[in-house]
C-alpha cells in the first residue's frame, strides 16, 4: 500500500533544454541583429559599427561594436542570465524580458564572444558557447578580465573606441555560409550571400527601424564601413539633387502634394 503524503518538488530546469529552446525562437539574421542594436541604443551608444566578413578560418563572423556605456562583471552576468536584464525597470530600455542577447546570439551562432569596457580600460571578456552549455547542462560561461587572455584582434577593435563600449562577435554565422540543404557554400557564394543580405535586408531594416534616431538623434550606424542613412520614403535626397530633370519632378510633387483625407473632420493633411 502506498503511503499517503504531500509536499513540494523542487525541480531545477534542464539548462541545455532551455537554451536549445531559446535558440529556436525564430530570429533571422536581421531581426537578431536588431536585438543587439536595441541594446546598444539603450546603453546610450551614438556610434554602432557592424562588420560581416569571411574570416581566414572560412567562417562568417559578425561584429557589433558600440561606444555605449559598456558593461562590468555584474552587468554581464545579468545580461547572460536567462530572464535577467541589466536594464530592468528602466523606461528607456528597448528590451523588457531579459532574453534579447541570449536569443539573438544563440539563434545565429553556436559561439558568441563579448568584450566590454565600462570605464578606465577595465576590459572583461565572456563567452556564450552552446557546445559547452549542452555538454555540461549548465549555464557555464568562460570569462576573463586579463587582456593577455583575450582575443587580441577583438580587443584591439574595442580599444579603438577610446572609451567605454562593447564588442559582440558571432563566431560562425551559418545563415551566410550554408545553403538551404545545410551544405557548406563555396567561398565566392558565401561572399555573394553576405553582399546580398546586407543590401536587401540589413541596410533597409536598420534604415527603417532606426531612421528617426539617425535623423534626429545623430546616431551613426555603419555596416562594413559604409554609413547607413535614414529611410527616405519620398526620395527627398534624390529630388533635391542638382539636376534639372529631378527638380521638375520636385515641382510636380509640390503642386500635387500627397493628401490623406480625414473623413471624420472633412480635412486633409499635407505630407511634406
Amino acid at each position: 500500500m502506498v503511503e499517503k503524503n504531500s509536499g513540494e518538488w523542487d525541480l531545477p530546469p534542464a539548462i541545455s533544454g532551455i537554451y536549445s529552446g531559446i535558440q529556436q525562437v525564430g530570429h533571422d539574421f536581421t531581426s537578431a541583429l536588431c536585438e543587439l542594436l536595441d541594446n546598444a541604443i539603450t546603453a546610450q551608444a551614438n556610434q554602432i559599427d557592424i562588420k560581416i566578413n569571411l574570416s581566414h578560418d572560412n567562417k562568417v563572423k559578425a561584429y557589433i561594436l558600440d561606444n555605449g556605456n559598456g558593461m562590468d562583471e555584474e552587468n554581464l552576468k545579468k545580461a547572460l542570465t536567462v530572464g535577467g536584464t541589466s536594464t530592468k525597470g528602466s523606461k528607456d530600455s528597448l528590451g523588457k524580458f531579459g532574453f534579447g542577447l541570449k536569443t539573438a546570439s544563440t539563434s545565429q551562432s553556436v559561439k558568441t564572444t563579448i568584450i566590454s569596457n565600462k570605464e578606465n580600460k577595465n576590459y572583461i571578456q565572456v563567452i556564450l558557447d552552446m557546445d559547452i552549455i549542452t555538454k555540461e547542462n549548465k549555464a557555464t560561461h568562460p570569462w576573463t578580465n586579463d587582456p593577455e587572455n583575450m582575443a587580441p584582434d577583438y580587443l584591439s577593435m574595442l580599444e579603438e573606441n577610446y572609451g567605454p563600449g562593447t564588442l559582440i562577435v558571432w563566431e560562425d554565422c551559418k545563415t551566410f555560409s550554408e545553403g538551404p540543404d545545410g551544405k557548406k557554400l563555396e567561398n565566392k557564394d558565401i561572399k555573394r550571400s553576405i553582399t546580398k543580405q546586407i543590401k536587401d535586408k540589413i541596410k533597409p531594416a536598420v534604415s527603417l527601424n532606426y531612421g528617426k534616431l539617425i535623423k534626429e538623434n545623430g546616431i551613426t550606424f555603419k555596416i562594413n564601413n559604409e554609413e547607413i542613412e535614414s529611410w527616405d520614403p519620398f526620395y527627398k535626397k534624390l529630388i533635391n539633387h542638382e539636376n534639372e530633370e529631378l527638380k521638375t519632378i520636385q515641382r510636380v510633387l509640390e503642386e500635387k502634394q500627397l493628401r490623406i483625407m480625414d473623413v471624420n473632420k472633412g480635412t486633409s493633411l499635407d505630407l511634406e
